[in-house]
Order: C-alpha cells, then structure tokens, then sequence
C-alpha cells in the first residue's frame, strides 16, 4: 500500500466508503463446512524472534541445532518461509 502525504477530502471518502463496503460484503462471504465451528474461537499463536536468520530452525532445514519445543509446535500448523524485515533502527 502506498502512502500519501497529501490526501485530499475526494480521496479521503473514497478509501472510506470503499473500507466500509468491504467490511459489509465480509459477512457474506461463504464458510466452507467443517472447518470452524459456529462460536468456536480461533487460535492465534505468533512465534517472533529477533536477530535470526531464515535457517536457524530445525524444521527449516538445519540439521545442526535441535529446536525440538519449536518443532512440536510448528511441525502440525503453518510455517511461513517468505518474510522481509525492515531494521527498526537506521544509521544515516
């Protein structure tokens, strides 16, 4: 997304009306069945390290560390592989 400095009153009703109608239209999209439970809740866990590189996990490919907790955890749920970081802080 690309972010504006100098939005006008024109643009700021687009992006509003155009929020406002794709949040309306989500509670018509369709629930595939079986897949969660009327009331039933998600759950989310984020697993967030700082200073890693991409194949520090075991179950990433590295067959020199043993990272069995994280493995047990990652090995039934998702693994995203393809994520860019931007450093927090910049030298200029």
């Amino acid at each position: 997304m690309r972010v504006r400095k100098n939005m006008n009153r024109c643009d700021l009703l687009k992006a509003t009306s155009m929020s406002i109608a794709a949040a309306g239209l989500s509670g018509y999209a369709e629930e595939i069945p079986g897949v969660m439970r009327q009331g039933a809740k998600s759950n989310l866990l984020f697993v967030m390290t700082g200073q890693q590189r991409f194949d520090t996990l075991n179950c990433a490919g590295n067959t020199f560390l043993k990272t069995p907790n994280l493995a047990a955890v990652i090995d039934p749920s998702s693994l995203i592989c393809n994520v860019l970081s931007w450093p927090s802080v910049s030298l200029s």
